[in-house]
């Protein structure tokens, strides 16, 4: 019937003016269990189900595309060491659009609103910069993101791509009682760049950067400029080296310097035969305190590999650690090992397990927390209806 209907709707749109509409569904389903330690405590067992479904809705006229998609999350927990389990859902939803304002220019915008329930462990996946900034809450909380964005890139001249962005985020606990775990923060930023092709195989990149924070209380901000160059090596191989300074201001203190820069690597070497990629970076730079309300300084190190096996067999590990450049700085670590066999072309089985670690040196007691955790799921690749 839903088939029906939406073909209905493609044809009769097609009739009007042009605009073809799709219907995708996909969504994944996982269980998991986590076990959590602090300071030598005696551990903490969490169970989890998780279904995060999704369905969009696309619509391409010509030179315009959008995309409309709702994503809820339904999750059902339960501490091993307590009876009763707890069950929850909540809702999420994304836009997308592009315009091909002409076949050198687009110009596209997109918005979000969503609210992802965490348990224990930071909803960062293997990211260090979301790892650090949101940290591990030690009690379930509901977390709020939102945002909207608006960017033009096009190609004046044959080697160069300029581009314009602009974008809004909010995020934090979406209940009051929770803020004192997850502080609000509201950022807003502005970004210019040029990137010229050299050569066959180097590339050049300016941009210039200005964030503002508005924080629980108070706000900071910094402007960057910073400078890459991007060579193409030998198999596929790419190296990245920049190099930034950026101009903060945080609350009365006064202006200060902050030198940052990235090297990045990354490569399609093979192993028996089969693709294998593999990818390493080193970055330094300035970032927002939403739990200090402040500018501090980060160093993140990252490394990752991805293994096709067998046609359908792939495996895929990841490690990022860091922190925060100052003395007694938040640190924190996470190593993911992954493990996924595709048994269609939509539907994929997985099993992960990984590791991360915190330490707060500021805190008296449960400075240091260690999560350990395991889940297997199946995902569903979006198709039409």
């Amino acid at each position: 019937m839903t088939a029906a209907a939406i073909a209905i709707l493609s044809a009769a749109l097609a009739a009007v003016d042009g605009t073809s509409a799709e219907v995708t569904v996909s969504g994944r389903a996982e269980t998991s269990a986590l076990a959590f330690s602090a300071d030598g405590a005696a551990p903490r067992g969490l169970a989890a189900l998780d279904v995060l479904p999704r369905v969009g809705l696309l619509l391409d006229h010509k030179t315009l595309r959008l995309g409309l998609a709702y994503e809820p999350q339904l999750r059902v927990s339960q501490a091993l060491a307590y009876p009763g389990s707890d069950a929850a859902v909540v809702h999420g939803g994304s836009l997308r659009a592009e315009w091909d304002v002409d076949p050198l220019w687009r110009a596209t915008g997109s918005a979000r609103a969503t609210v992802r329930l965490l348990d224990l462990a930071a909803g960062a996946g293997s990211e260090l910069a979301r790892l650090l900034d949101l940290r591990a809450p030690l009690a379930p909380l509901r977390y709020a993101d939102s945002g909207a964005s608006a960017a033009i890139e096009g190609r004046p001249t044959r080697r160069l791509t300029v581009a314009a962005a602009a974008t809004i985020d909010a995020s934090g606990a979406a209940e009051l009682a929770d803020r004192p775990a997850m502080p609000w923060m509201r950022e807003l930023s502005l970004a210019a760049s040029a990137t010229s092709a050299e050569t066959r195989e180097d590339t050049i990149r300016l941009e210039l950067a200005a964030r503002s924070a508005a924080f629980e209380v108070g706000g900071a901000s910094f402007a960057t400029l910073s400078a890459a160059w991007t060579r193409a090596l030998a198999r596929g191989a790419h190296l990245r080296l920049a190099a930034a300074a950026s101009q903060a201001l945080s609350g009365s203190a006064p202006a200060r310097t902050m030198p940052g820069g990235d090297v990045e690597l990354e490569a399609t070497p093979g192993l028996a035969g089969r693709p294998l990629r593999l990818a390493a970076a080193a970055r330094v730079g300035p970032a927002f305190d939403r739990y200090g309300g402040r500018i501090f300084e980060r160093l993140a190190l990252e490394a990752r590999a991805a293994w096709a096996v067998a046609p359908r067999l792939s495996l895929s590990a990841a490690a990022v650690g860091g922190g925060v450049l100052e003395a007694q700085g938040y640190t924190a670590s996470r190593a993911d090992l992954r493990g996924a066999w595709r048994w269609s072309p939509r539907v994929t089985f997985y099993a992960a397990v990984w590791n991360e670690w915190h330490h707060d040196p500021r805190l008296a007691a449960g400075a240091a927390a260690t999560y350990l955790g395991t889940g297997v799921g199946i995902e569903l690749a979006p198709g039409a209806r």
